[in-house]
Parts: C-alpha cells; structure tokens; sequence
C-alpha cells in the first residue's frame, strides 16, 4: 500500500506530540512505520494490522498505538477492523492507550468512530479520547 506524503507528515507530527507526552508513558520504545522517521524499526503487526507508531513504556506495562488518518481513511472499513484489532490488542495489556491523529474537521468523525468501536466490542473502557492537532 502506498503512502502519501501528508500522511508521512501527520505521522511525523503523531511522533513529535507522543515524545511531548508527560504522564502514564514514559517512552521506553517508539516503532513507527513512517519512511521520515528512521529510528529502532517497524512496529509488529497487532491483530493483523500495523499501526504507525507502537510505543511501549520502559517496564513494558503500558502501549500506546497511534494512527494517523486523513478524512477519507475515517470512512473506510479497513479503517474500522484496523482501529477494532488495536483495540483488542491493547486491552489484553496492563494499561493502554489508542491514539487517532487526524485533521482538526475531522476529530468529530474520529471521535464517533472510536465511540462505537469501544460499544461494539463492550468492556470496561474510559471515554476519554486523546486529541492532537494535525
């Protein structure tokens, strides 16, 4: 699957705002999948799916998984089973978190769509959703 530049940047700017993070992840391990950004490796497939960017705390207690997407990538179902296996990966560890990067008009779309996901697959979430301005 090709990608395009604009998504390379979002992930660059995912990348920049997760090493900002203070808090619940100390960065022990960043992967990304992103040609910009070349530092330890990709990160693995989760449920069949490889996010841009897996981070794990230094004790490997906590993850994060960070998705860049555009407007257009929201509506697609590849999108849907790509968040949904993230999230079935990430609540089989201690504490972890999802992240969707996307444009500022479309953090509604991506708010709804983590939404249902989350009732969809039941258990015992916190609805907070982590915004970064791309």
């Amino acid at each position: 699957m090709s990608v395009s530049i604009d998504h390379e940047l979002m992930v660059l700017d995912l990348i920049r705002w997760i090493d900002s993070l203070d808090g619940p992840i100390a960065v022990g391990e960043l992967l990304a999948e992103c040609s910009m950004y070349r530092k330890v490796g990709y990160p693995p497939l989760l449920c069949g799916y490889r996010p841009d960017v897996l981070v794990s705390s230094p004790k490997g207690t906590c993850y994060l998984a960070a998705e860049a997407k555009t407007s257009a990538d929201l509506e697609a179902e590849r999108t849907k089973k790509q968040i949904s296996g993230f999230v079935d990966w990430l609540v089989e560890r201690e504490k972890g978190f999802i992240v969707i990067g996307v444009p500022w008009d479309s953090v509604p779309s991506a708010k709804s769509l983590l939404r249902n996901i989350l009732q969809h697959e039941g258990g015992n979430y916190t609805d907070r959703t982590l915004e970064a301005a791309l």
